[in-house]
C-alpha cells in the first residue's frame, strides 16, 4: 500500500489521498473499532418483534471476500441475472439521465457489476466522477485502485460508511445529475420503515436510483 495523507476530520472520520494516484479519494465515516455499539445493536435486534442481526456486522474484510465467493457460486443466479441486465441495458440506463452524470453506488463491494454502467458513461462524457458507498473500508480501497487502473479517465471519490451515513454526507455533495445504484438484494437487509427512508428523496439527496 503506497503512502497516503492523512487529514482528520473529526475522531471518526478520516480523509484519504493517494499519494500515487490523485484520482482516489476515500473518506473513512467508520468508526475505528467496527464493534461498538455492537451489544446496542444486538440487544435491541433481539428484543424487537422481529429478531435481526444487522448485516453490516457481517462486511469486514473476510466477511467481504466471502460475499463475493458467495455470488461466484451457481446457486446464486442474482449477479448473473444483474450481468445479463446491465449488458444489455447499461447505455439505456445511462441515456435516461440528460448532461454529464455523476455515478453513486450502495453497497458497492467488488464493483464488478459497475463496470459496465461506468462504460457505458465513459461512452457519454470525456471523464466520470464514481462515488461508491461500502461498509468495508477495504474491499473499498481494493476495487476504487483495481477500477482507477481500468479506467483513466475515472475518479472515485470513496466513502467507507453504512448507507445512511454515507448518504448524509453524499448529499452535502455538490454533484450535476446523479445516476445512484443499488444492485443486489440489499434492501431486504432494511425493515420497511428504514426501507422508506432510505427511498425518500429528500433523504437521499434526490438520486436517480436503478435497482434490481
Amino acid at each position: 500500500m503506497g503512502q497516503c495523507t492523512v487529514k482528520k476530520q473529526e475522531p471518526s472520520q478520516e480523509q484519504e489521498l493517494d499519494a500515487r494516484d490523485p484520482r482516489l479519494l476515500i473518506h473513512d465515516l467508520v468508526k475505528r473499532d467496527p464493534r461498538t455499539g455492537l451489544a446496542e445493536d444486538v440487544r435491541n435486534g433481539l428484543t424487537g418483534p422481529q429478531k435481526r442481526f444487522l448485516p453490516k456486522y457481517f462486511y469486514d474484510e473476510l466477511g467481504s471476500q466471502l460475499f463475493e465467493a458467495i455470488c461466484l457460486l451457481p446457486e446464486y443466479y442474482l449477479t448473473r441475472a444483474e450481468n445479463e441486465i446491465l449488458k444489455h441495458y447499461a447505455d439505456e440506463i445511462a441515456a435516461a439521465v440528460e448532461g454529464k452524470k455523476t455515478l453513486v453506488e450502495m453497497g458497492s463491494g467488488s464493483a464488478s457489476k459497475t463496470r459496465l454502467v461506468i462504460e457505458a458513461l465513459l461512452r457519454e462524457q470525456d471523464e466520470l466522477l464514481f462515488m461508491p458507498v461500502d461498509i468495508s473500508a477495504t474491499a473499498l480501497e481494493s476495487s476504487s485502485r483495481i477500477l482507477l487502473q481500468s479506467y483513466p479517465r475515472l475518479r472515485i471519490e470513496a466513502y467507507a460508511a453504512d448507507y445512511f451515513a454515507g448518504m448524509a454526507e453524499l448529499a452535502k455533495k455538490p454533484r450535476g445529475r446523479t445516476l445512484a445504484l443499488f444492485l443486489g438484494s440489499n434492501i431486504s437487509n432494511f425493515d420497511p420503515e428504514e426501507a422508506v427512508r432510505f427511498f425518500d428523496p429528500a433523504a437521499s439527496g434526490t438520486f436517480v436510483l436503478q435497482t434490481r
